[in-house]
């Protein structure tokens, strides 16, 4: 765990440094985000696996290396990953299995967007489900859930999401039996 928090301070770091500088390591470490992308799939993977939602705002529940990886990764970069779909979907499921554990219910997105990582989290969510340009007024945190099984290869490759969904189920069938 140290090596990790590690190499996120490290990736983290090189992402703040100005233009011209260089980093061995371009799998893994977020480099010179200015002028180059390198991959963070591998990184955005370690981050939404250990992610742990244990509160009802997606702000609040975004905390230590995750919010350091989102305030400090270039937007563009993020969206030209190949894992940034699974990553947004990852995050915001979890969030929604949280939010059916401890309340048996979905929260507002839309209200959960008061610093820049759930912001992020949220508008891409917006964008790639689809709804950019349409006058949202709720966003319940259940949407994801219906996104991602419209998508049968997003939960077909990626065993991942598909245990977070079949946790989801397993909750919305607790709720629907009246066992709170």
């Amino acid at each position: 765990m140290r090596i990790f928090k590690g190499l996120v301070a490290i990736s983290i770091f090189a992402c703040c440094n100005g233009p011209g500088q260089e980093h061995a390591n371009q799998d893994v470490s977020i480099k010179d985000l200015d002028h180059k992308c390198g991959n963070l799939d591998s990184l955005m993977k370690t981050l939404v696996n250990e992610f742990e939602p244990k509160t009802i705002s997606l702000n609040e529940a975004i905390d230590g290396e995750l919010r350091a990886f989102m305030f400090n990764v270039d937007l563009t970069c993020l969206k030209k990953q190949e894992y940034n779909r699974e990553f947004v979907m990852s995050i915001l499921a979890k969030q929604y299995l949280f939010h059916l554990k401890c309340c048996n219910q979905g929260y507002d997105l839309l209200t959960m967007r008061d610093n820049k990582a759930a912001e992020i989290i949220v508008e891409s969510f917006i964008e790639i489900a689809g709804y950019s340009g349409s006058k949202l007024e709720m966003l319940n945190s259940g949407t994801v859930l219906k996104f991602i099984v419209s998508d049968s290869s997003m939960i077909r490759d990626n065993k991942f999401l598909k245990d977070i969904v079949s946790g989801i189920d397993r909750e919305t069938a607790r709720i629907n039996e009246g066992v709170f």
